[in-house]
């Protein structure tokens, strides 16, 4: 059991960030089999999908929506027990005077260490 962690990555499509935290080097979704859920982003539902290439330690799950691509990383493997459908996520470029005000911890080990190919 122990820790378990969640990053979220909002980013421009072909940035390149979500993918290598993800440790992976693709971005195709597996669309062919049944979504993993959809989660309302910025008052937008994201249809988010597993990615099958994603290192055996974690779960990877992407969307897509208005022009953002949404990764969801969970270490380790498994622990994806958060149901999509039940996120609610804000668009915080629209709330930059109350940024000072969002309660947050420290660093994960994944972004302290780097990702674990």
């Amino acid at each position: 059991q122990g820790t378990s962690e969640l990053l979220l990555v909002a980013e421009h499509p072909g940035l390149g960030l979500g993918a290598h935290l993800a440790g992976v080097t693709g971005t195709q979704a597996d669309e062919g089999k049944p979504a993993a859920g959809t989660a309302l982003a910025a008052g937008l539902p994201v249809t988010l999908w597993r990615l099958a290439e994603a290192p055996p330690d974690r779960t990877v799950l992407l969307g897509d929506t208005g022009g953002v691509r949404l990764w969801l990383i969970t270490r380790p493997e498994g622990t994806a027990a958060i149901d999509p459908e039940e996120l609610v996520l804000a668009d915080l470029r629209e709330a930059a005077s109350e940024l000072e005000f969002l309660p947050f911890g420290a660093l994960t080990g994944t972004l302290l260490e780097g990702p674990r190919p």
